[in-house]
């Protein structure tokens, strides 16, 4: 389900439900847990209630134990959302790895840390053209 919520769309208990494979039971009961522990923000809606990340920083942990995980972190239907999708603030999945490494061979990006990049000047040269 927290996967799900990464393009940063809030969804509700029914969906996430449908998308974990699990009953609503469950999935209200994870839900209530994921509320309770910070990782979660709930907004009610009339009947419906719609869970959202609490954050980027969840977001930052979820994506960096997918990629320690064993198991896939994405349902192999969600080919698409491995390609390309957004992340709250940042564009993820296949084209954004390939896209951040393109500009940093590029000398656009230079990696500041280990999860920042600072824009070189080449790189304010090179976005200038796009304003």
């Amino acid at each position: 389900m927290l996967t799900v919520l990464l393009d940063a769309r809030p969804r509700c208990a029914g969906e996430l439900a449908r998308e974990a494979d699990i009953s609503p039971q469950s999935a209200s009961m994870h839900l209530s847990q994921l509320c309770n522990g910070g990782f979660l923000h709930v907004k009610k809606q009339g009947r419906y209630r719609y869970y959202s990340l609490a954050g980027r920083h969840i977001a930052q942990a979820i994506e960096a134990l997918g990629a320690v995980s064993t198991s896939p972190t994405f349902k192999p239907r969600d080919r698409d959302l491995c390609f390309a999708r957004t992340c709250y603030d940042h564009l993820a999945g296949v084209l954004g790895v390939k896209l951040t490494s393109a500009l940093e061979r590029s000398r656009v990006l230079a990696p500041q840390g280990q999860m920042e990049y600072t824009i070189t000047a080449r790189g304010e040269k090179f976005f200038r053209h796009w304003q």
